[in-house]
């Protein structure tokens, strides 16, 4: 059956263009990978090739967010639940990871889910700001359950190597690129001689010629506790 014309939206006439540069970090053309509304429909959340995510307030007309998340493309993102204070994002660097709007002043993830061999391409959320879903490159899709992201699940996945060096700092390298990730200095003050990390949460001990052991966490790359040894 033919539809009349005059019954098809015009849609060419009735758009807006929603300018994601406005924010004061944006100097160069990017691109938007992913987009998703918020469940009242009053935001947007945006990944982009910048290897940020984006938040647009549609109310208000303007950028209201932009957070450097990933080391690459960020290719999905979705909102966590109907509050708006969690989102989900998916890169090209293999991670998925969480963010908390609520404290973002250190720009650091709530959570970093590792597992996926290859990029990731889509995450799906079921909205109760637990669990969602994720496809990548690897052909391989998983459930993630972020209320155990201090479990086995938020592990390195075997991603990173890491030594004690003469220079009283441990340092900590990525296999694949063979690039030093973090250096973890501040305490010690002779040679690392030796570190380990913990089994399933994210941080790690090192003990030193000085006779200190220090405890280092993953998130700040700073010691925690320290004990002196006799």
């Amino acid at each position: 059956m033919d539809f009349p014309t005059s019954s098809i939206p015009k849609y060419k006439d009735i758009h807006d263009g929603l300018d994601f540069s406005q924010h004061e970090d944006v100097r160069y053309t990017f691109g938007i990978f992913s987009v998703k509304f918020s469940s009242d429909g009053r935001e947007l959340v945006a990944g982009s090739n910048d290897d940020s995510i984006y938040v647009y307030d549609l109310v208000a007309n303007k950028l209201t967010l932009r957070l450097p998340a990933h080391h690459s493309d960020v290719n999905t993102v979705a909102f966590a639940d109907e509050t708006g204070h969690l989102i989900y994002s998916g890169s090209d660097d293999n991670l998925c990871k969480v963010w908390d709007r609520r404290c973002l002043s250190t720009e650091e993830p709530a959570g970093v889910l590792t597992g996926h061999l290859h990029g990731i391409t889509h995450i799906d959320s079921r909205g109760d700001g637990r669990c969602f879903i994720s496809n990548g490159k690897d052909q391989a899709i998983k459930m993630w359950d972020i209320r155990k992201m201090t479990s086995n699940a938020d592990s390195t996945g075997q991603k990173y190597i890491y030594t004690g060096s003469y220079d009283s700092s441990v340092c900590i390298y990525d296999v694949v690129s063979g690039s030093q990730v973090a250096k973890l200095k501040g305490y010690h003050q002779l040679a690392i001689r030796d570190c380990s990390w913990h089994p399933f949460d994210p941080m790690l001990v090192s003990s030193s010629w000085d006779g200190r052991v220090a405890k280092w966490s993953r998130s700040s790359c700073q010691q925690e506790e320290t004990t002196d040894l006799d």
